[in-house]
């Protein structure tokens, strides 16, 4: 049951991310591969500032797309 939780949030993530702006997506995905600001700005040719400034504002819109499913996310994350 918690594999299939977990696999469910995951899939609940990725579709709001994929609802994201493409240069957006990118930088959240990169993130969630682990790699930092920095990384992130060399890999895509851009300002760590812009990296700064665009996963801000993907993180409010992530927030709203996700609050109807955040109570599920809280209770994966918390059961780790």
């Amino acid at each position: 049951m918690k594999e299939v939780t977990q696999q469910e949030v995951s899939r609940i993530l990725y579709d709001a991310v994929d609802k994201l702006p493409s240069q957006t997506r990118s930088i959240i995905l990169l993130n969630l591969k682990g790699f930092n600001n920095t990384e992130v700005a060399e890999r895509l040719g851009v300002s760590v500032n812009t990296i700064k400034s665009l996963k801000k504002s993907a993180y409010v819109t992530l927030r709203t797309l996700l609050s109807k499913d955040l109570l599920m996310i809280l209770f994966v994350l918390v059961d780790k």
